[in-house]
């Protein structure tokens, strides 16, 4: 894949880490114009660094700080988008995370509240995004919505219930919307990779000690 004589503007939220980082750094790499965006500055001039390091360009890059979780933080991704590239190629909708109740917990124990905050970053920040970006995905020639969804994140695994449920939700809104879209020109697909070495675990409560025992590779054959 090439964007750089077919060039494309990828939206890449939450990419101050992990696999929202790395799209936006394999897009620049090839030549796509990218915003990325994250709630901490500093993990997103990071993940600048990486672009720039691997030649992308400075005046390709538009670094967003907003939270996906919030409905005003959504708009101002992509009025900003749209403002610095006039157009939205692709939507890579990476915004996901697992919260856990003062008692560590992310299980069928977990509050209301916790299940309720992990749907809203989980699902209702990715519906609101994609209801924002669609007028101007139709617009183009050629224009992709696509959803990361762990492997893991399929199979049952202790203490995240809370986090799983919406797993599988966003793997079935990728079908119904592929078909529904698919009627205006929008191809809609669903990437699921292997477990990801970031911290996510310990943004998640787990402890460093803990998360280094875990057996990542284990993770990414499970089926």
């Amino acid at each position: 894949m090439s964007c750089k004589a077919w060039p494309k503007t990828l939206l890449s939220p939450c990419s101050s880490s992990g696999i929202g980082a790395e799209t936006a750094v394999l897009f620049a790499k090839e030549g796509a114009k990218v915003t990325i965006t994250g709630r901490k500055k500093d993990g997103l001039e990071a993940t600048k660094r990486c672009i720039l390091n691997a030649g992308g360009k400075e005046d390709d890059i538009n670094a967003v700080v907003a939270d996906v979780t919030d409905a005003s933080g959504r708009e101002e991704i992509i009025s900003s988008t749209v403002q610095k590239w006039g157009k939205i190629d692709i939507l890579v909708n990476n915004a996901g995370g697992m919260l856990r109740d003062t008692n560590g917990s992310a299980d069928a124990s977990a509050s209301v509240d916790v299940l309720r905050k992990t749907m809203d970053l989980n699902v209702c920040s990715v519906v609101h995004l994609i209801q924002l970006a669609r007028p101007y995905l139709v617009k183009q020639k050629e224009r992709w919505l696509t959803f990361p969804v762990l492997v893991g994140s399929l199979k049952g695994h202790q203490n995240s219930c809370t986090m799983r449920c919406q797993k599988p939700l966003l793997d079935q809104m990728t079908r119904s919307l592929a078909v529904d879209l698919i009627a205006e020109g929008v191809r809609v697909n669903s990437v699921s990779p292997g477990a990801v070495v970031t911290r996510f675990m310990q943004t998640s409560g787990v402890t460093d000690a803990d998360a280094s025992k875990v057996d990542f590779l284990k993770l990414s054959e499970e089926r």
